[in-house]
């Protein structure tokens, strides 16, 4: 049978108490008659992410808010013609997409034109200076080099970055 929500709650606040008193969670669970100290640790972190998640949630409607009383001081302004309110209505709509995470995340895709060769380029500068590399071990690595282009993977980084195109994955 489920424990009711204010016993979980009660049960969580004890445990945090006890740590913040400096209690091990072997103490801890031994304490309050939990089954392992790893019941207690968990318990501990799910007070702790509800906590912080609790906080994020009203900070977040607390700035919401006042984002909209700005919204509600600039808009007549904004509306009526002026630039500058125009401005800072812009910014605030800007600052409440990034807040509420609004905006579609932008796709960029990464293309490395001229990356093989440049591999082998380097390939070739590390056996000349290496000395000479037996012809196996560079079939070898000229395979691996092919294997990597059958990959179905992201170009590195290395290369230039463009936006993709609108509608393309």
């Amino acid at each position: 049978m489920k424990e009711p929500r204010h016993e979980t709650r009660r049960r969580e606040a004890a445990v945090v108490q006890l740590r913040i008193a400096g209690h091990t969670f072997d103490q801890i669970a031994q304490q309050l008659g939990l089954s392992s100290k790893s019941t207690a640790h968990r318990i501990y972190r799910r007070a702790l992410d509800a906590t912080v998640a609790e906080a994020a949630a009203e900070l977040r409607q607390l700035e919401g808010a006042r984002l909209d009383a700005l919204q509600a001081q600039w808009w007549p302004r904004c509306v009526g013609g002026n630039v500058q309110a125009a401005r800072i209505m812009l910014k605030i709509m800007e600052r409440r997409a990034r807040l509420f995470e609004l905006d579609a995340p932008q796709q960029v895709r990464v293309s490395t034109p001229d990356m093989d060769a440049e591999i082998i380029a380097l390939m070739d500068e590390l056996t000349a200076q290496a000395g000479a590399v037996a012809d196996g071990e560079r079939a070898q690595l000229m395979a691996a080099l092919a294997a990597l282009d059958d990959l179905d993977r992201p170009p590195t980084i290395l290369g230039q970055v463009e936006p993709d195109e609108p509608g393309t994955p």
